[in-house]
């Protein structure tokens, strides 16, 4: 990841993804924990706001990091990543994509990237317009 800005910038963007990497993984992994008893495989994650933070206050790449790396984690300690998966079909991309979940983890980096990409857009929220359109941002990443 080359930051157009400087190296320093680079450095802080890295830094700041690898703390919300952490802090998404654990509150995710406390919300695994708790599941919900009237629904299988659905918890409440209050920590979604973690990726949408960290894409808002230090760019689209932090947010994505934080968001699918987090969402890794938490699913790894929890025991939801099983690879092989059960029953592997042979074909190792596909093994790797149901094993890992893969689409769960593009889904939370891009909940984490959209509002990333929409502070680059507009870097102060300062009017009720401006606040409105991170609010858009952040319902789109999440949706």
């Amino acid at each position: 990841m080359r930051d157009p800005r400087g190296p320093r910038r680079a450095g802080r963007t890295w830094a700041a993804a690898l703390v919300g990497i952490f802090l998404y993984g654990v509150t995710s992994w406390l919300g695994n924990l708790f599941p919900l008893e009237a629904s299988e495989h659905v918890e409440i994650r209050l920590g979604v706001a973690v990726p949408i933070f960290f894409g808002f206050a230090y760019g689209p790449w932090a947010g994505f990091l934080t968001g699918a790396v987090g969402n890794f984690l938490s699913d790894w300690w929890t025991g939801w990543i099983a690879y092989p998966p059960d029953p592997g079909t042979g074909r190792v991309l596909r093994d790797v994509v149901a094993g890992f979940l893969l689409h769960w983890q593009l889904g939370n980096g891009l909940m984490g990237m959209i509002p990333g990409i929409a502070s680059r857009l507009h870097p102060r929220f300062y009017t009720w317009r401006d606040q409105g359109f991170a609010l858009l941002a952040t319902v789109s990443g999440i949706v």
